[in-house]
């Protein structure tokens, strides 16, 4: 395999693969610290057309403070199985989390630490989703401490669907599927000319335009959280940029203060593009998620 996170000095790195219940071959990495103290577990959920190769800053980050770092590409894409960033029900990227977070907490490793299932863009809205619908049902519930969301999808935002384009594109994803409907501009994900020259030239990104079926799957996840998620009480930490072309921070907003959970924190960041951890002044943004972590470990 292509080494996409190359262990450093400080870690012990592994990879490997897995099948979902429907039988897709999943890519699963983890990074943990070497020697001194292991005090928790980090689950990332990557966002719609990237890989989980994108993170390594964020586990290097987390691997300094004790903190083990786990990922999985979600099917469809990076280094996992199926066609390119298509599902045919949103739920299948559920499945694939259900790979992440077993493996996790199987793993003698992690046994009475915490995990904390961290979700950006689409995989925002895939973790958000997941805590509402499945984590209840699950043997490991209770070792799950809380949920992390990075400029989470809960909502698109402002001038990327109107209700037009959604109406057309529920009669298209039935008829044709795997309909291109729109691609993603990588401008929009950060202000930092080097990261969009890094994510241009990344062989395992998509760079092509997303099947409408997985759009209109993506805009009925998050109308099921939007109708409930009220009911929510996992910890939670959540930040966005104020300029985001993609999703919407005002969606974040609004379900911060609408969860049940006592213990929820939010940072929305003044001037922030998409990928707030790769953008100008990211060292304050990974300081939040490291603050947020250290004080519940």
């Amino acid at each position: 395999m292509v080494d996409v996170l190359p262990p450093a000095d400080s870690v012990v790195y592994q990879e490997s693969t897995h099948k979902t219940v429907d039988g897709r071959e999943i890519y699963y990495c983890e990074s943990y610290p070497k020697g001194g103290v292991h005090r928790a577990a980090v689950a990332v959920v990557h966002g719609l057309g990237e890989h989980c190769g994108r993170y390594k800053e964020l586990s290097s980050t987390l691997n300094n403070i004790g903190v083990s770092v786990h990922y999985i590409d979600l099917r469809g894409h990076g280094k996992s199985d199926g066609p390119r960033v298509y599902v045919n029900r949103f739920d299948e990227f559920l499945d694939d989390v259900d790979v992440l977070l077993g493996n996790i907490t199987k793993n003698p490793e992690n046994t009475g630490k915490p995990v904390f299932l961290f979700g950006h863009s689409m995989g925002g809205c895939i973790s958000a989703l997941y805590v509402l619908e499945r984590l209840k049902n699950r043997e490991y519930s209770q070792s799950i401490k809380g949920l992390i969301l990075s400029s989470p999808g809960l909502a698109f935002a402002e001038g990327n669907t109107d209700s037009c384009t959604v109406f057309i594109g529920k009669i298209l994803s039935v008829i044709f599927p795997n309909f291109p409907l729109k691609g993603i501009d990588v401008n929009n994900l950060s202000r930092d000319p080097e990261c969009i020259k890094a994510i241009t030239n990344d062989p395992l990104a998509f760079h092509g335009k997303v099947p409408i079926r997985t759009l209109t799957e993506f805009l009925g996840a998050q109308q099921k959280i939007e109708n409930s998620h009220k009911e929510v009480t996992i910890p939670l930490y959540i930040f966005h940029g104020t300029l985001d072309k993609l999703t919407c921070h005002k969606a974040s907003k609004i379900y911060h203060s609408g969860i049940a959970s006592t213990d929820k924190t939010i940072k929305i960041y003044e001037g922030h593009f998409h990928e707030c951890m790769n953008d100008i002044e990211k060292h304050i943004v990974f300081k939040g998620i490291v603050d947020w972590i250290e004080e519940r470990v």
